[in-house]
């Protein structure tokens, strides 16, 4: 191989003998060169089903990740939207005591100058009842003076007539 050269094979026998031996080598290195063929596609194949399992490991690891993934932003979505929906809700339910507040608010008010007018007109029917038992026990004085604290306003009609009759009276 290196620089050395084969003997060539001088006799007939020699030569039978030589072609033998490479026949012999040749079977050989057929032999060895399929167990190393066989070896590797082997290696090849384990490789292959080694990729192929650690491939449906990720491919699975992966799923349910994504699943999870999904899931939480279904879950997160539902949930802004059940937030803004009890949001406008209460948004709603806000206007509603708000409006039912100035209602309320109004009639207080007019509740409360009810209340004072009523008061007047009490103060008022006190002040000319107290005139009237004046006038009929013949105090006239004391009649005027009861009358003059009457504000003819907050009367009713039938007290305003009692009024105008008890003035002629005393005038």
């Amino acid at each position: 191989m290196f620089g050395k050269k084969k003997k060539q094979p001088n006799t007939l026998q020699d030569q039978v003998t030589a072609e033998g031996n490479n026949q012999i080598q040749f079977e050989k290195n057929i032999k060895t060169l399929w167990i190393y063929t066989t070896l590797f596609c082997l290696f090849a194949l384990v490789l292959i089903v080694v990729s192929s399992i650690i491939q449906s490991k990720i491919n699975s690891k992966a799923e349910y990740y994504q699943d999870q993934y999904e899931n939480a932003q279904t879950s997160s979505q539902s949930t802004i939207k059940n937030i803004q929906d009890e949001n406008a809700a209460l948004k709603k339910d806000i206007e509603t005591y708000k409006q039912k507040a100035e209602r309320l608010e109004t009639l207080s008010q007019t509740d409360t100058q009810l209340l004072n007018d009523a008061a007047e007109l009490i103060e008022n029917a006190q002040y000319l009842l107290a005139a009237q038992q004046y006038v009929t026990n013949g105090r006239m004085e004391q009649a005027r003076a009861e009358l003059k604290k009457i504000n003819k306003d907050k009367l009713s009609d039938s007290m305003l007539e009692i009024y105008e009759t008890l003035q002629k009276r005393l005038d």
